[in-house]
């Protein structure tokens, strides 16, 4: 992932690693759960922030919404990483994130979370995470966007290519597009299961006509997506 060289923190601060002083506290500084730190201690090595990407750094002026958004590398104890974990620690942090995820095999993925500003900070909370993403493929960056804001949504698609659908005016429009269909496959397939489950021949008929009605009510969507999305990927 190319981040431009005036993007890196001169001495990358490390913000968490066991038994180090000065940092085996920094979990402790959030309203996590007792279980929620002690797993997060047994599949995180280190936290370390590598890069500050604002107006200051990029050639990309700041957002409405976001004015910096900071990498934090997180060296992984195993192939695994619950991403519950993540999104709860996110929801405290001051600032918008994208996570450097470093497994010990050392392969490596970028998880960001869709997060909205809380008017009000709530028991420590300055978030609300609406969706995660996470790719192992390069995120590619150009640096043309038109602010910090376009530059975030853009970092959200490129993670959240193989999930999303559609093409909305927003990234969050995607990310309800996306539900509402997911949501309602799920449905249609669960009245299928019982359309076939059902003796009664008169009940396995009505539950047929919602079957045959929701998958219509799933085509037009999908068409409505697909006329939505733009023909080509957008240049980053």
């Amino acid at each position: 992932m190319p981040f431009l060289p005036s993007t890196q923190i001169p001495r990358p601060k490390v913000l968490y690693k066991p038994y180090q002083k000065g940092n085996k506290d920094f979990l402790d500084n959030f309203g996590l759960s007792t279980a929620d730190k002690q797993l997060l201690r047994q599949q995180i090595g280190q936290i370390t922030a590598t890069h500050q990407l604002d107006a200051k750094t990029l050639p990309i002026p700041a957002g409405k919404t976001i004015q910096q958004i900071i990498v934090l590398r997180i060296d992984l104890l195993s192939q695994q990483l619950d991403p519950h974990l993540l999104a709860e620690l996110d929801t405290y942090l001051g600032f918008y994130t994208l996570f450097h995820l470093v497994f010990p095999d050392g392969t490596s993925q970028y998880l960001i979370h869709f997060k909205e500003k809380l008017a009000q900070s709530r028991e420590g909370r300055n978030f609300k995470i609406v969706r995660h993403f996470q790719t192992d493929k390069p995120l590619a960056l150009t640096y043309q966007e038109r602010d910090l804001d376009q530059f975030y949504e853009n970092l959200v698609k490129q993670a959240g290519e193989e999930e999303l659908v559609g093409g909305g005016a927003s990234i969050k429009d995607q990310i309800e597009q996306t539900e509402r269909l997911a949501a309602m496959e799920k449905q249609a397939a669960q009245l299928k299961k019982k359309m076939f489950a059902e003796k009664a021949m008169r009940k396995q008929m009505e539950l047929r006509k919602a079957y045959k009605a929701l998958e219509e009510e799933i085509q037009q969507l999908r068409t409505s997506i697909h006329s939505s999305a733009p023909s080509s990927k957008a240049s980053f």
